[in-house]
């Protein structure tokens, strides 16, 4: 009868077959060769030498691809930045062909000027900004800014003197420096006039060229107390010298007649008033 181990999870033994000797190995042909493991050297001396024959033949091989032809290979897109191919300038520009003159520099315009006119800026100013007040500046075509911008620009630029009124802020005198006066104060001379300044004259105003009572030439300056109405008829009259015209105050003008010496004023409502000739009172 065959004896079964008690043992819980032993193999059976066989009682009947004889322990094989202590001492003798197991036949080789009953233990599988073992697995190389990564990195083992394999124990096969003809795998560890390399192979000396010659090299297999080469039909079996794929030979290697051979390098494009240059002028299959597109050429590279240049970068934002670099030249284009052939040029040493910046990008956009072309080389002139061999042989030939590089083309003429171009002409530039100064910083500033555009068609050979300079271009200007007008900031009005307070004289109280300027010595360290608060009250805005006004650039021209903008509005008010600041009274430290205001001061910046009056830094670096080039002043006229300009007279304004302190209730409406028109600007009543410019000076020598501007011939033409300002839209706002040509309105004001002519609101003031209402006719041309001869005496007896009615022409309206708005059709009225604004004559400088001394002229500019002879230095007399862009303002109130120099400016009148003249219609054309009148503005000649004055041109050709028939007529001295004096403006005692603004918007009363005295005319003298060279022919017969005798002296007209016109007084700021548009009524005339003879003169004098010596004492320069009214008759």
């Amino acid at each position: 009868m065959d004896a079964v181990s008690s043992a819980p999870g032993a193999a059976p033994q066989d009682a009947d077959l004889p322990a094989p000797p202590p001492d003798q190995p197991p036949e080789a042909g009953g233990v599988p060769d073992a697995v190389p493991r990564d990195g083992d050297a394999p124990e096969d001396p003809d795998l560890s030498a390399p192979p000396t024959g010659p090299p297999p033949d080469a039909g079996g091989v794929p030979d290697a691809v051979p390098p494009p032809d240059a002028g299959d290979v597109p050429d590279a897109v240049p970068r934002d930045g670099d030249a284009p191919p052939g040029t040493t300038g910046p990008p956009g520009s072309v080389d002139p062909p061999s042989g030939t003159d590089p083309p003429p520099p171009r002409a530039w315009i100064p910083l500033g000027l555009l068609g050979g006119v300079p271009v200007r800026v007008n900031v009005t100013v307070p004289m109280t900004t300027l010595l360290g007040g608060d009250e805005p500046g006004t650039l021209h075509g903008y509005g008010p800014i600041d009274p430290a911008t205001a001061r910046a620009l009056a830094l670096g630029g080039t002043w006229r003197r300009l007279v304004t009124d302190p209730l409406s802020g028109t600007v009543l005198d410019l000076g020598r420096t501007r011939y033409r006066p300002p839209t706002d104060l040509a309105e004001l001379i002519r609101a003031r006039d209402k006719t041309c300044f001869r005496p007896g004259c009615g022409a309206h105003a708005d059709g009225c060229h604004l004559d400088h009572t001394i002229p500019a030439a002879h230095g007399g300056p862009t303002a109130d107390t120099n400016l009148g109405p003249a219609c054309t008829t009148d503005h000649t009259l004055k041109t050709l010298g028939d007529f001295y015209v004096r403006q005692i105050r603004p918007g009363v003008f005295d005319w003298l007649s060279r022919r017969t010496a005798r002296t007209y004023r016109r007084e700021t409502d548009g009524t005339t008033t003879p003169i004098h000739p010596r004492t320069g009172q009214s008759l």
